[in-house]
Formats: structure tokens, C-alpha cells, sequence
């Protein structure tokens, strides 16, 4: 991605449940690290994941105005010391990529989410901000669903049946998967891209 891509993005969608937009942030202020891992937490845990772009200014219209980040809060992102610093807090674990994009005149740091691969993506450590618990072990994070989505701890039993309707799916495809490997689904006609007749499939099956 460059930086016309990313500023399309800003333009074109905005801020959305799968799109986190933030101004010029610096890694090494503690609430910047708190809000970055409790986003990464939030969009492992919704379908599709998402994406968080630093350099957006929110304007009064609430539209997003790409200016880019400060040079020194550019540099302070850390390509290696970044998913340390997550895995810290992600049970089992998030899959994310970091980005940093510069056109010389611009620059932006990019972070895209997926979602979890099995198992829901839990906090695994208390994270305190200036002695303030801002997380628990155990929390499970999601985005919400309000007109203004934020990353958040579930509250919701529509946020929670989000998560475990996705995770049934992942794990009800695994399951298919590895039968299939055993050989035991070797008479069933079986299409992945097909969602009506895995669902058919399945049924058959049991």
C-alpha cells in the first residue's frame, strides 16, 4: 500500500467497525500503547478484522482530513518491538502487519488486523495505564456496533453472539477439513467455496 492508497481509504471510507482512523500518535506514550493493543484485541474478534491508519485528523463535519503523522511520531513506531509488546496481552494470539508508508511529504503508519484463525482472542494480562486497570485477564474486546464504532470490552450479548457465531464457523469448517484429510468425507462432493453445499454437506454427513 502507498500513501495514495491510504489516503482513500481515509476519504473513501472513513471511520467504520473495520477501520480505526487516529491522529499523529507516538508508541512511546502509554495510552497510545493501551489504545493501540485494545484495537488489535477488538478487530482479531470481528469477521474480516480491520485495519487501524495513524494520521488522520478528525475534522468538526466529522469527516477524516489524511494530513499524516509528526516525523518523531513516525519513527517511534517499531516494526519489531510492536507485536513483543502484543503478545504480551493476546491469548492465544493476533495476527496483525505493520506498515510504515512515506512518500517523503507524508507519512503514515498502517496496522491490519485478522481475525482470530480458531479460538476468540482474549487478554491474557491485567494492562494498567498510570495504576488504572484498563483491562482484566480474560476480557474478550470487540468493536462495537454504534454509529461511532470503539474498541471495547464486550458489554453486549449481541457483541458476544457476534464472536461465537464466528468461532462455530471456523471451527465447524476445521472439522470438515481435517475428515475430509482422514478420508472420511471422500464420498461427499465437497466444494469449499461453496457455502450452501458445505452447509448441505455437512448435514449428510451426520
Amino acid at each position: 500500500m502507498d500513501v495514495t492508497g491510504v489516503i482513500e481509504l481515509i476519504e473513501t471510507i472513513g471511520k467504520t467497525r473495520n477501520q480505526e482512523l487516529k491522529g499523529s500518535m507516538n508508541w512511546n506514550n502509554q495510552q497510545t500503547k493501551f489504545k493501540i493493543t485494545n484495537s488489535i484485541l477488538a478487530m482479531s474478534n470481528i469477521r474480516n478484522g480491520g485495519i487501524i491508519i495513524f494520521g488522520a485528523n478528525e475534522m468538526k463535519d466529522k469527516t477524516y482530513d489524511p494530513v499524516g503523522l509528526d516525523l518523531s511520531d513516525f519513527q517511534s513506531f517499531d516494526i519489531d518491538n510492536i507485536p513483543d509488546h502484543i503478545g504480551k496481552y493476546a491469548s492465544p494470539y493476533a495476527t496483525f502487519r505493520l506498515e510504515k508508508i512515506d512518500n517523503g511529504n507524508k507519512r503514515f503508519i498502517v496496522i491490519s488486523i485478522q481475525e482470530f484463525d480458531e479460538f476468540p482472542v482474549i487478554c491474557k494480562k491485567a494492562y494498567y495505564v498510570d495504576d488504572k486497570p484498563e483491562l482484566q485477564v480474560g476480557d474478550i474486546c470487540t468493536r462495537t456496533r454504534n454509529t461511532k464504532p470503539q474498541s471495547s470490552k464486550i458489554t453486549s450479548f449481541l457483541d458476544m453472539k457476534d464472536i461465537i457465531d464466528l468461532a462455530i464457523e471456523k471451527g465447524v469448517r476445521l472439522f470438515v477439513e481435517r475428515t475430509d484429510k482422514a478420508g472420511l468425507l471422500s464420498n461427499v462432493n465437497y466444494d469449499q467455496n461453496d457455502e450452501t453445499k458445505f452447509m448441505e454437506q455437512l448435514s449428510d454427513f451426520f
